[in-house]
Parts: structure tokens; C-alpha cells; sequence
């Protein structure tokens, strides 16, 4: 009899919370239900993914050599988004598999809240989907990266081995153990308040080191002061688009405000201020928040107008893989 919690494709903190979950829905029947269906179908994911061969494996397909020095060779020159068709099962798989634990424990999660669990245990399972989630955007951001054409030679290559590497041990790795630094950015500026102020960003940057690793602004940053970076720099720090901190300067300079809230700024950009990216604590947030960054900073490359034409988390993620 298959178990409920399909242990072999998770990790023990995973298992243990799903287990803790499981046991408080204890007497709904129908949540439980519902759950044991959920979990059966990512433990049966899970199974088609490692049944497909290792990414790391050698071989010949019609007399051509294939192995993961040339999954390499090919993610680099093509890129993945560009050739998804020339890529193994198993890595296409290994993607869906990270998604289906996303939609699990965020299954799990809206079932404890509607039945009123612990808050303590909501925030454990929020954890574990959080993890996916920056997970995912890892993914995403080395494809990214990978497909840019500034981006050296060598650099690609170091990215396309680890996209390879978290694609083959999909089961095994998450966030934390190949990219500790981005997670703690992305935890931090989750729970970051933003006051807006003057614009400059002191509070937030002191806020961002209490809130995560010391490490997260300075690595951001790196010790550039390029222009690009630093614009990209203030798209991730106040959660606000380049063109709307325009926008919000233009208005504070022909009012001659010297600082400004979080109402003024809602006002002024004409969006709800609960729409405002500031001590939101859902991880589903901050993945939206990097989706419109990249998709900003994708059409200022394309069509070469002004303003940061990489993510924050695009400059961070060559700092790690740049480092000696």
C-alpha cells in the first residue's frame, strides 16, 4: 500500500510538516480526502521523474554522443527557452515536479487555513511552498541569464552546469542548498515594510539586513556603482517599477515634498495601496513582483529605452556565479 506522504521525494523538514498537517485536519474527512489525492499524485510524479535517465548519464543516440558536458554545450548556445524541444524528458520533468510541490503545499496550506489550524503550523507549511517557489525562480533567472547576450562565455557555462545539477537532483535540492544568499534576499524583501521616505532607500537597505543575511544588500550592490545596477537595485528595494519611481519623483519635485508614504505614492501612481509591494509575507508575492521586474527589464534590453535592463536578483546571481 503506497504511503500517504510520499517520503521519497521529499525532505525530512517536508515530510515532518505534511505528517503535523495531516494529524490537525484529523476528522475532516473530505480535506483529508482531498490531501491524500494531492500528495498521491506528486509521490507519482515523482516516480516518472527519476524512472526517466540521470541527466549526468552517458550515451549514443543514432551513433551521437550524449551526455551532460554536451547539455551543457547546448543550453549555452541555444538556450533553453530558445530549443525547449531539444531538451531530456527528465529536466522538463524535473521543472514540473518543483511546480507540483508549489500547488501541494499551497494545497495544503489554504486547507489548514480554512479549517482554522495553528498559525505556527501555517507558517511552517508557507516555508516549504516558499522554498518551491524561489526555487523556481532560481530556475527561471539562470535560464535568463543564460540567454543573455552580455553575459560571458564562461559565466553561461558555470549557470547552464548548475541549472543542469538542480534539474538531475530536482528530488533532493532546494533553494537553500545551492543559492543560500538568493533565498535570503528574497525572504528578506518579503517581509521588508517600505516607507518611501526620500527615496533613497537608507531605511530600507538598514530594514533589509535586519530582515535576512547582512550579506543580501552588499552582494546586491557588490561594491558596483554602475548605474544599471543601482536602478535595478531600487526596482527590487521599493517594489516599484523604474518608470513609476520616475514618475513618483517628478510629482514629489513639482510639489516640493521632501518625503513622502505609502498613501501619497498609492495616490499618485493610481493603484491601491494593498498593491503596493510592502510586508507582504506571501512567497506567491514575491515571485509576481520578480515576474513584472524580468518582464520590465526584458523590453527596456529589447528596445533599447532607458532604465535597468537586468533584475536585482540577475546581478546577484552573477555575483555567485562570477565569485573565484
Amino acid at each position: 500500500m503506497r504511503e500517504v506522504v510520499p517520503t521519497a521525494y521529499l525532505d525530512e523538514a517536508e515530510v515532518a510538516v505534511l505528517h503535523e498537517a495531516l494529524e490537525a485536519l484529523r476528522g475532516r474527512d473530505d480535506d483529508v480526502g482531498f490531501l491524500h489525492g494531492v500528495l498521491d499524485r506528486l509521490g507519482r510524479l515523482g516516480e516518472v521523474v527519476t524512472d526517466f535517465p540521470s541527466l549526468y548519464a552517458a550515451e549514443k543516440m543514432a551513433g551521437r554522443y550524449r551526455g551532460p558536458e554536451t547539455l551543457v554545450a547546448h543550453l549555452v548556445k541555444r538556450g533553453p527557452l530558445a530549443a525547449p524541444l531539444g531538451l531530456p524528458v527528465r529536466a522538463a520533468l524535473a521543472r514540473d515536479f518543483v511546480l507540483a510541490k508549489v500547488q501541494t503545499f499551497r494545497a495544503v496550506l489554504l486547507t489548514l487555513r480554512a479549517a482554522g489550524a495553528d498559525p505556527a503550523l501555517c507558517e511552517r507549511v508557507s516555508h516549504e511552498e516558499a522554498q518551491s517557489i524561489y526555487s523556481v525562480l532560481a530556475d527561471q533567472l539562470l535560464v535568463d541569464l543564460i540567454v543573455d547576450a552580455g553575459v560571458a562565455s564562461e559565466t553561461k557555462h558555470r549557470g547552464a552546469q548548475l541549472l543542469v545539477d538542480v534539474w538531475e537532483r530536482c528530488i533532493e535540492l532546494e533553494i537553500d542548498d545551492f543559492c543560500p544568499l538568493l533565498e535570503s534576499a528574497w525572504r528578506a524583501r518579503n517581509r521588508l515594510v517600505v516607507s518611501y521616505g526620500t527615496l533613497i532607500g537608507g531605511v530600507e537597505i538598514a530594514r533589509l539586513g535586519a530582515e535576512g543575511d547582512p550579506a543580501v544588500a552588499e552582494a546586491l550592490l557588490d561594491g558596483d556603482d554602475s548605474e544599471e545596477r543601482q536602478l535595478a537595485f531600487e526596482e527590487f528595494l521599493f517594489g516599484l517599477s523604474h518608470e513609476h519611481l520616475g514618475t513618483v519623483r517628478r510629482v514629489m519635485a513639482e510639489q516640493g515634498l521632501a518625503a513622502v508614504d505609502r498613501a501619497w505614492v498609492a495616490e499618485t501612481l493610481g493603484i491601491p495601496e494593498a498593491e503596493l509591494f510592502s510586508g507582504i509575507t506571501d512567497p506567491e508575492a514575491m515571485f509576481a513582483a520578480y515576474q513584472k521586474r524580468q518582464l520590465g527589464a526584458s523590453y527596456r534590453r529589447l528596445r533599447g529605452v532607458a532604465g535597468p535592463k537586468r533584475t536585482a536578483e540577475a546581478f546577484l546571481m552573477l555575483h555567485i556565479l562570477e565569485a573565484p
